[in-house]
């Protein structure tokens, strides 16, 4: 009963019980929240440098992509484009500090059935180049997940969760040149 009630009290820490995955991670919304709302709920920086911006909680490592000015093209060397990344080689119309996209990577194991997430919008797929990998991706809203399937009693367990512009977003908030 001890093990259950800690694990219960660690994924609410980590991730708040009775919110939606679809509304970001701890309230961390793409083209929404900016970076004081993220040291508020994440403490300060690790490590920074003129394109990215880690942070680590005892639960994860977060890496954060800002908006450096309204319709500014974020810095982004080629060779460090992630998933997503493609975000960050266009301007867009949001302040300054403002993130542009962000991915979580558990330090814990965390099973997709310990997320409130609405798996009706996610299409799932199996990788076939890496065992036992699968990938739920939501482009509505912009989220992507890797997780690895171990077929017991772990279940599916999460790798890493990306928070990504959607097809929205660039509607709303690509500048006009």
């Amino acid at each position: 009963m001890d093990k259950l009630l800690g694990s219960i009290f660690t994924v609410s820490l980590f991730f708040c019980l009775g919110c939606k995955l679809e509304d970001g991670w701890l309230g961390i919304k793409v083209f929404e929240t900016r970076r004081e709302e993220v040291e508020k709920r994440l403490g300060k920086p690790k490590e920074e440098d003129k394109w990215r911006v880690i942070y680590e909680t005892d639960e994860a490592l977060f890496q954060f992509f800002f908006s450096r000015e309204p319709c500014r093209q974020p810095y982004v060397p080629p060779e460090n484009f992630i998933i997503g990344s493609s975000a960050l080689a266009e301007g867009f119309n949001v302040l300054k500090n403002t993130v542009l996209e962000y991915s979580i990577v558990p330090k814990k194991s965390l099973r997709t059935d310990e997320i409130e997430w609405d798996r009706k919008k996610y299409t799932r797929t199996e990788d076939t180049h890496l065992r036992n990998a699968v990938h739920y991706r939501n482009d509505k809203d912009g989220i992507y997940i890797e997780a690895n399937n171990f077929k017991d009693e772990r279940g599916e367990t999460v790798r890493k969760i990306y928070f990504q512009r959607s097809a929205d977003h660039v509607a709303k908030y690509r500048c006009k040149n």
